[in-house]
């Protein structure tokens, strides 16, 4: 578990009994908030807020339940492991864990994604920017509202999440890894709204490479190429560490092949909760062949960005002009990012255009197959992950082909 970076509303851990707010137990020290509803028996009696009826200190499997004003429950006797600093939080679908473990940073949050009022974003906006002359929509991002703004005839980009980190981590991508060849927006402002947070960024103009039709695509994909070998080729000395790094550039893991194994480790992904859905006869082979796979792949230590190629590339006249959302970047090997426009190929026409350029230009990348093929596997079961912990069951069954897919045929 690597460190996370400080945010406005960060809490100290909580105490057995007291009550929080949703909003406070979002980010934690360590272990917070009574177990959950990992084993789905929980019932939920308003969203107000949570009572916390344990901090657990260690790897302890048996949990307890109590009933309180905030929080209606019954007993559960279902062993489940109790994952390290993983917080949880209310809406009205009921309780999700939002924060914590790796496996739980990714589609559990989407269902989190704030939604502030006009009337508080602008009065926290004026107090800390000042006059604020016009708005405009922007498409929002998985965990993010995300709006246009105009600040003494300048353009910004106004980002709100429940949490910070990410923002930070923009910001230390924009200092230590942009330049003429990897356009990052600079990262002006970072506050509260409402205990939200908010980040205020440069505009790049244009639209993302997922907007494109397809017949503007091939004019733009050699552009695209080489970005990606500038994000290959930035300098990481200020960075530690593999695998998702955090706003300090810390990675969480020791090597590139102990994050692409995490992925195998009951203690970072949990299958077992996720059953029936994902079938361990299912996911088992899986796992298996990953691990097979992984002694193929490079121990190097470079930038990836991990979700390059789509709605996070913004171009404009034939020209990048800018690459955003680092909140999933890396510490390892850049075909990591050349696998994850493989994998996705078949679901947008953006990653289509990509792979087919790879494959009749660049064959020193996709000659890499057994590497290519881990890759993939690892981003399809992460995906996979996900979507089960999300109950996003049409996607899920999509993750889970694409799979058997990569596990049965080499991906080029």
């Amino acid at each position: 578990m690597h460190k996370t970076a400080q945010n406005p509303y960060q809490q100290a851990p909580h105490k057995i009994g007291e009550l929080y707010s949703p909003f406070q137990c979002l980010a934690v020290g360590r272990h917070v908030c009574a177990t959950s509803g990992l084993c789905g028996q929980h019932e939920i009696s308003t969203a107000l807020g949570a009572r916390c009826v344990g901090v657990f200190a260690d790897q302890s499997r048996h949990h307890e339940c109590i009933s309180g004003p905030q929080l209606v429950v019954h007993h559960c006797h279902r062993s489940l492991p109790i994952l390290r600093s993983t917080a949880f939080a209310f809406s009205s679908r009921g309780l999700h864990r939002i924060c914590g473990t790796e496996s739980d940073s990714g589609a559990a949050r989407r269902n989190m994604k704030p939604k502030l009022s006009y009337q508080a974003m602008t009065s926290a906006l004026q107090r800390d920017l000042g006059p604020i002359s016009a708005w405009t929509s922007v498409s929002e991002g998985e965990e993010s509202q995300v709006f246009g703004i105009r600040l003494a005839n300048e353009d910004f980009i106004l980002r709100i999440n429940r949490l910070a980190e990410s923002f930070h981590k923009d910001a230390f991508c924009y200092r230590h890894f942009a330049s003429a060849s990897l356009p990052i927006p600079q990262i002006l402002s970072i506050g509260e709204i409402d205990g939200h947070a908010y980040c205020v960024s440069r505009r790049a103009a244009g639209k993302t490479l997922q907007d494109l039709s397809p017949a503007e695509l091939p004019a733009i994909v050699a552009r695209v190429d080489e970005v990606m070998d500038a994000i290959a080729e930035a300098p990481v000395d200020a960075t530690a560490g593999f695998g998702r790094f955090d706003a300090n550039g810390s990675g969480g893991h020791e090597s590139w092949h102990d994050f692409l194994a995490a992925i195998t480790d009951p203690q970072h992904h949990d299958w077992a909760d996720h059953e029936p859905a994902v079938d361990r006869n299912w996911i088992e082979p899986h796992l298996c062949l990953l691990h097979e796979f992984i002694p193929s792949c490079p121990e190097t230590r470079r930038l990836v960005h991990g979700d390059f190629g789509s709605n996070n590339v913004l171009i404009d006249s034939f020209a990048i002009t800018g690459v955003i959302d680092w909140s999933e970047a890396l510490l390892g090997d850049p075909l990591y990012d050349v696998a994850n426009i493989l994998f996705w190929r078949p679901w947008l026409a953006c990653m289509e255009a990509q792979a087919r350029y790879f494959e009749k230009h660049r064959l020193d990348l996709v000659g890499n197959v057994p590497a290519l093929r881990c890759y993939q596997l690892r981003i399809g079961l992460q995906q996979v992950f996900e979507c089960a912990s999300a109950g996003d069951m049409e996607d899920l069954s999509w993750a889970m082909a694409r799979c058997d897919e990569i596990a049965s045929t080499p991906p080029v």
